[in-house]
């Protein structure tokens, strides 16, 4: 088990808020999204169920990510605590730990997409971060620690190769 550097740190409380700009980028991309739908050379049936569709992932996608009411499964706060631990905090008021944080999510210094693995459930939840949804010193300070956390991971499973008698690959 890797020594993480999460121990290190004190718990990170994570609470997104309404954001216009992710709002407006999920409500441009579903209607080009739309458009092309509707003038793609199929049936008019199959236009119709591909647009019923979109509509509808359109309406969870925002509530999910930017409204956090209507669904029980968004995700209204997330707190990482110093065992590397997740716990998040749904619409519906359950709490719950996350298995783990998954290795899809998305670390970048405009954008934080983290994907969680819940014991249960099969569904996979995303918690959306950008400076305009999410505290900016939070958010530094939640992506400096996720790019710590992966160097750290990465040198442990290199000494364990190492220690192994295996070379790492490069």
């Amino acid at each position: 088990m890797p020594r993480t550097l999460s121990s290190t740190y004190s718990p990170l409380k994570v609470k997104p808020t309404f954001s216009w700009v992710i709002g407006v980028s999920l409500f441009a991309i579903y209607t080009i999204g739309l458009i092309i739908t509707a003038n793609l050379p199929i049936s008019i049936i199959i236009r119709c169920i591909l647009v019923s569709i979109l509509i509808i992932r359109a309406s969870i996608e925002t509530d999910l990510h930017i409204l956090r009411i209507y669904y029980p499964w968004s995700i209204k706060e997330a707190i990482w605590d110093q065992q590397g631990t997740w716990f998040l905090k749904f619409a519906s008021g359950i709490n719950c730990v996350a298995t783990k944080l998954l290795g899809n999510s998305l670390v970048t210094s405009k954008l934080v997409i983290l994907n969680f693995n819940l014991p249960s459930s099969w569904w996979l939840h995303s918690l959306v971060l950008t400076k305009y949804n999410c505290d900016q010193d939070t958010l530094r300070r939640l992506q400096v620690r996720l790019k710590l956390e992966l160097i750290d991971k990465h040198q442990f499973e290199t000494n364990q190769l190492l220690i192994g008698g295996k070379s790492p690959e490069l």
